[in-house]
């Protein structure tokens, strides 16, 4: 089974090339267009699962296009992202055929999360075919991003959750510290290798992995971390 397919259709060539490089290391499919009339040829050569549109192109304006989307039938999940904060604005959007709105500047973390709503909400039968991994008494529902232990649910921490989503699309290869930074990291900022040895080693300590003789989560001198894992049922769409 396929990784859901995102259409990203915003101006911003920099802001798409990093949200498509941190969602594909997340395991999504990505596609992007700058300008409605690329986003059209797209859409006729691909179904996407999801749709994120900026309000504010050079061609037309997103709120048109998912207005024409809607009047032909398009039943596609819409997330709108807008750089304007007004709640009139936020309603149009809604009327118009958006399924969520997010306003810029965001944060990286809210968007996947809303990705994620809108994707279980649109396509619920991906959820029994969902991957997941195994490690010690532990599994990890890839597609519902549910840590449990013996069968009993484990709470984590958002940034604790990120790390180990990258750690289970990857089961049992290396990632570098700096491929980890890459996909861990802000969009407007960077954070220092150090910092994902700190993230890495509370994982360890939340799920008991013991740091001086790891089991699970093992350090590969001069490489990075690996999670030593069982891909339990599905078909991982694991990038690199």
């Amino acid at each position: 089974m396929q990784s859901p397919l995102l259409l990203l259709i915003d101006d911003d060539v920099l802001l798409t090339r990093r949200l498509e490089s941190y969602l594909r290391g997340l395991g999504y499919r990505t596609r992007a267009a700058h300008r409605i009339e690329a986003a059209q040829d797209i859409m006729e050569e691909e179904s996407p699962d999801l749709v994120i549109l900026d309000w504010n192109l050079p061609d037309r304006d997103g709120l048109s296009h998912l207005l024409k989307l809607r009047a032909a039938g398009s039943t596609t999940p819409v997330l709108m992202l807008s750089g304007n904060v007004s709640a009139g604005h936020r309603v149009a959007g809604l009327r118009g055929g958006a399924d969520d709105y997010l306003t810029k500047p965001f944060d990286i973390d809210e968007l996947v999360a809303r990705i994620e709503a809108l994707l279980r909400r649109f396509a619920p039968a991906r959820r029994p075919a969902s991957p997941a991994v195994s490690f010690g008494p532990y599994r990890f529902d890839i597609g519902a991003a549910i840590l449990s232990r013996n069968g009993e649910l484990v709470s984590i921490s958002a940034a604790e959750l990120e790390l180990l989503m990258i750690f289970c699309r990857n089961v049992n290869r290396v990632q570098s510290r700096e491929r980890l930074l890459e996909l861990t990291g802000d969009l407007d900022g960077e954070r220092l290798d150090r910092s994902i040895d700190l993230r890495v080693a509370r994982l360890r300590e939340r799920i008991g992995d013991d740091a001086r003789a790891p089991r699970w989560i093992v350090t590969v001198r001069g490489q990075g971390y690996r999670l030593d894992g069982e891909l339990d049922s599905g078909d991982a769409d694991r990038k690199a």
